[in-house]
């Protein structure tokens, strides 16, 4: 029998995934006037997969990532 115990040296398969509470209905309104003529739901997909960690104020957050991605592409 062998018995194998890791070293820390192998790096984990395992993704910590961030929890990034539900945004206020508003917010996505806030963010159309932010990024008009893009998919916000699309938007925010892209900021969440995006978050290394969970902002203090999403809501906030969120909206600028709406506003950078605008500034970066412009109109779709």
């Amino acid at each position: 029998m062998v018995t194998f115990r890791s070293r820390g040296t192998v790096p984990s398969e395992f993704i910590e995934t961030i929890s990034i509470p539900t945004l206020d209905p508003e917010i996505y309104e806030m963010a159309r006037q932010v990024a008009p003529g893009w998919d916000i739901r699309m938007i925010e997909r892209e900021w969440r997969d995006w978050a290394t960690e969970a902002p203090k104020n999403p809501e906030m957050a969120f909206l600028g990532f709406c506003r950078k991605w605008f500034e970066k592409r412009g109109k779709p």
